[in-house]
């Protein structure tokens, strides 16, 4: 069954239309998602939070093949979440000073 030369070009146009389209929703959801190989934790420590956030349970964490993908906003949480020269969980530290009047406190010295 030969089409006319009408309707092959209506159809490639379509076709057109359409491959655009899912271009660009694939790449609408790639800029929701990081994966390691652009993550500003580097890929080792992005890879850690992915696998830990899947363990707990939590959301914006998924491996997909070989990607370990993070949401933008689950990012951000583990960004948060560490000390830029240790890589460890930021907590809050005391000052020597308030660590000094502890000590002192703590021998029954009174300030």
């Amino acid at each position: 069954m030969s089409q006319s030369p009408d309707l092959t070009d209506l159809i490639r146009g379509f076709a057109r239309i359409v491959a655009h389209e899912i271009v660009t929703i694939q790449r609408e959801g790639q800029s929701e998602m990081v994966d390691q190989n652009s993550s500003p934790l580097g890929a080792r420590r992005h890879c850690s939070a992915v696998r830990r956030r899947l363990a707990s349970g939590k959301t914006g964490a998924a491996i997909v093949g070989r990607k370990h993908l993070l949401s933008s906003a689950a990012l951000d949480e583990e960004l948060r979440g560490i000390t830029p020269k240790s890589g460890l969980t930021a907590q809050p530290k005391s000052s020597i000073a308030e660590e000094l009047e502890q000590s002192l406190r703590s021998i029954g010295h009174r300030s």
